[in-house]
């Protein structure tokens, strides 16, 4: 008679919200109910089994919480799903105080793909598809557009802005670049001082209207091409597509949305996805905003310019160096990659790397290296407790790795130095 399969101890609260993706496993057996974020306590009189499997649990929450583990930073009030007491307080005026900008209207989400393109069904038993005219969509969609539009009925508190659609551009010479890129044509301004002010009453909406009237906005997937509609190697979660003839498209990615369908979640998950959904729209917008400003001037391009001193001609990292003071880079919303982008966003420390991590004298972790999302085989008879895919993979830089080695190593001797005045 073979052998009884282990009993599969039921999930926590917080792994029902946050274990696992489903249908990953790529072995037989393994077990896959813990989500690293529940806290974990020994007993009192704890075996050493337990020992084992609380001291194998807290060193992968070390590395996946920077050095830190779930129950320390729920000590820290740091652990958000524990302290949530007013789940609606977020949502009370918000509507009303907030206005959406015309140039994210929800007539602009709503007009027809092209032909080669198709709407995404929803999913998880949901019925219909990521499509802005079914209202579960759209209001999912909604606060992130209210908070980006706030942005815009205010650009004339940021110089950025006022410069992207009024400025003077100077041609670079070609002789300024590598070869490779002779071929294209840079444009490059000075952005004007906060305290320099027009002499003119200039109506920053007026020529926002007037700019944005060919953009319009479609939901897509991150893993799929808004050019082929077939499936590519890297994800991206946004992206705007130039056309000499027809309107400027921006493709948003639905999985941004897809945590906001989930009620479980919560109301500081909610806000940064909002976050996040805002500041991935008007980085696109800033996209969107210079291809017509090139086909409105007819100038060559339509590379994106130089502003100032910057070393990259990216104009949506420029609108977010200005206007958020680069905080949302580490984000990394818009970086192609690999790995896909699914999920909640990191928030807090979480999203500057090791650098930053000064924060005791405790041992510091590093990022995930994807041991955490690699299932290995086990062998018959042996239940693996600790085993877990729940999260993404993020690489570690050399530079970080080192990093980590000298300040656990310049810690550990701080420490002893110390204990040897005592």
């Amino acid at each position: 008679m073979p052998p009884k399969a282990a009993q599969q101890p039921p999930l926590t609260q917080l792994a029902e919200v946050y274990s696992h993706r489903q249908g990953k496993a790529t072995c037989r057996r393994a077990n896959e109910l813990k989500s690293g974020l529940t806290p974990s306590y020994l007993p009192d009189k704890p075996n050493q089994r337990q020992r084992t499997s609380h001291r194998n649990l807290e060193k992968h929450q070390r590395s996946r919480f920077h050095g830190f583990t779930a129950a320390e930073l729920r000590n820290l009030e740091s652990l958000a799903p524990y302290y949530d007491n007013d789940k609606d307080a977020f949502h009370s005026d918000f509507p009303q105080l907030n206005a959406i900008h015309p140039v994210f209207e929800r007539s602009r989400w709503t007009q027809p793909l092209p032909k080669h393109m198709a709407f995404f069904p929803l999913g998880n038993g949901r019925d219909g598809f990521w499509d802005a005219r079914k209202d579960l969509v759209w209001n999912a969609l909604k606060p992130g557009i209210r908070i980006a539009s706030q942005t815009l009925l205010n650009a004339d508190t940021w110089p950025w802005w006022e410069v992207l659609i009024t400025g003077i551009y100077t041609k670079i010479p070609k002789t300024d670049f590598s070869v490779s890129h002779r071929q294209k044509t840079f444009y490059q301004f000075e952005p004007r001082v906060a305290s320099a002010r027009r002499s003119d009453k200039f109506d920053h909406q007026e020529k926002f209207a007037a700019l944005a009237k060919n953009i319009e906005f479609h939901l897509m997937s991150e893993y799929v091409s808004p050019e082929s509609g077939l499936e590519r190697e890297w994800t991206v979660n946004a992206e705007t597509e130039s056309q000499r003839e027809g309107p400027t498209i921006t493709w948003f990615s639905f999985e941004l949305l897809a945590p906001l369908l989930d009620g479980r979640i919560s109301v500081a998950e909610r806000m940064l996805c909002h976050f996040r959904v805002a500041v991935t729209l008007l980085h696109e917008f800033a996209h969107a905003i210079w291809n017509e400003i090139v086909k409105y001037d007819e100038q060559e391009g339509p590379e994106d310019p130089y502003f100032g001193d910057e070393l990259w001609a990216e104009v949506g990292f420029s609108m977010e160096m200005a206007v958020f003071g680069a905080l949302t880079a580490g984000h990394e919303f818009n970086d192609p990659s690999r790995a896909p982008i699914r999920g909640l966003p990191n928030a807090g420390f979480f999203q500057y790397g090791v650098k930053v991590l000064h924060v005791g004298p405790k041992i510091v972790g590093v990022k995930d290296t994807g041991s955490a999302n690699t299932v290995s085989p086990l062998s018959d008879g042996i239940e693996d407790e600790m085993s877990n895919i729940d999260m993404l993979e993020v690489r570690t830089s050399a530079a970080e790795r080192l990093f980590v080695t000298n300040e656990n190593a310049r810690r550990i001797r701080s420490k002893q130095i110390l204990e040897a005045w005592k």
